[in-house]
């Protein structure tokens, strides 16, 4: 996006991404991320997921903590039949 439409990548970057995934005053930075990697597990877009998965490994979460969310969504996804992006 950056190469095509450098002012949408920034606008989306500081409009969109910083205040949502910035705002800690319910969840940390870390607990933000790990649930972002549940939803995009879950909505099946591997792309955002690999992307996610690392963000949320530069903001504290163990390699460890990041599979065991793939594994409860992995079972939530077995029991409702949805598929789901896997790192």
């Amino acid at each position: 996006m950056y190469t095509s439409h450098p002012d949408l990548a920034q606008t989306a970057l500081y409009q969109l991404y910083g205040p949502t995934l910035g705002e800690t005053s319910v969840l940390n930075a870390k607990e933000t991320s790990l649930v972002t990697v549940a939803g995009l597990m879950i909505q099946n877009v591997p792309l955002q997921l690999v992307g996610h998965a690392h963000g949320a490994l530069h903001n504290g979460a163990s390699q460890k903590e990041v599979q065991r969310v793939q594994s409860i969504v992995s079972t939530l996804a077995e029991y409702y039949e949805s598929p789901m992006a896997k790192l």
